[in-house]
């Protein structure tokens, strides 16, 4: 069993990556937007989507792992 000091830590980690994915995620979308009007290569878009839905799937993952840390730490 994790003492409560080590699962505080861990979930401080988790914030952390959650937050840095969800700024890279939004930020994304906001240059997607941004430059919608004016021509991008497709290989671009591609590494633009391709990022934003990694970061995506790192946010979600991050948020799940501080949930379940959460309960663990409340037992």
């Amino acid at each position: 069993m994790k003492t409560k000091d080590r699962l505080k830590e861990e979930i401080s980690f988790y914030k952390l990556i959650m937050t840095i994915s969800s700024a890279i995620f939004s930020s994304l979308v906001g240059w997607l937007f941004n430059n919608i009007t004016t021509e991008i290569s497709m290989v671009r878009l591609i590494m633009v989507i391709v990022t934003m839905v990694v970061s995506f799937i790192i946010t979600s993952l991050s948020l799940v792992k501080i949930r379940t840390e959460i309960k663990e730490l409340d037992l």
